[in-house]
């Protein structure tokens, strides 16, 4: 979903595109809540990736596995297929309401991670990635009801704050933090996946741009963040100067 934030506070909701919007971002709400709830599930099934289990079920499952009970019950391709599925959605709606909600870095993103899934999912690749790449979305529900607040015209409110203050603080721990530590984990079992298709590797590599672009969003959400403190403390010092008269 977009995450264009320069919302003019005096908006009124019942205006066509901000209508359009705010049904997109509870969209997006829902499928982010889903997936991060999932993402616990992916966790979970990292048991089966243990070297004395299905190490390199992580990183591929041959063909002749594909028939293992085990396999079967395997949450994260059903997670990954809801994941691209919503991308999709998404993508069609930016493009449908470009003139109001067109965003270049989300396209990019987008496309990059519908490419990548769509491949993954083919082949079942990269299984125990997708755990800490679907943690990522735990940040999105606060970003969107920030922006609602900020619609509404409540940016001087303490829940607007208290909003963004979870989202600055998951979207720096899930995809900057997490994302950074999973790559790391990505290279440690190197030896599992170098010999496979170079498609895989061009995967790889997106999923590294993936990273670049989280950590440049990242820079903005915190200066976002740092704006948002001084205009409180800017409102709170007026409102005491008032009271002194």
């Amino acid at each position: 979903t977009n995450t264009n934030t320069n919302t003019n506070t005096n908006t009124k909701k019942h205006q066509p595109h901000i209508e359009a919007e705010w049904t997109s971002r509870i969209i997006g709400t829902i499928h982010a809540t889903i997936l991060s709830i999932g993402s616990i599930y992916c966790f979970i099934e990292w048991k089966h990736f243990s070297p004395d289990a299905y190490p390199l079920h992580a990183w591929y499952v041959p063909l002749q596995d594909l028939d293992l009970p085990i396999v079967k019950d395997y949450t994260i391709p059903l997670l990954a297929s809801f994941f691209v599925g919503y991308l999709q959605y998404d993508m069609i709606w930016m493009l449908l309401h470009k003139e109001k909600n067109y965003d270049a870095g989300m396209m990019v993103h987008h496309s990059l991670f519908i490419a990548i899934t769509h491949y993954v999912l083919k082949g079942y690749y990269l299984m125990k990635p997708f755990a800490w790449l679907s943690l990522c979305e735990l940040s999105t529900p606060f970003l969107h009801l920030r922006w609602f607040n900020a619609v509404m015209g409540k940016k001087n409110n303490w829940w607007y704050f208290f909003w963004s203050t979870l989202f600055m603080v998951t979207f720096v721990s899930v995809r900057v933090v997490g994302y950074g530590l999973g790559l790391r984990d990505l290279w440690k079992n190197y030896g599992y996946w170098e010999t496979l298709p170079y498609g895989l590797h061009v995967v790889i590599g997106g999923l590294h741009v993936g990273y670049l672009l989280n950590v440049f969003w990242g820079g903005f959400v915190l200066l976002s963040f740092v704006k948002n403190l001084k205009r409180r403390r800017r409102n709170r010092m007026s409102m005491d100067g008032r009271k002194q008269f």
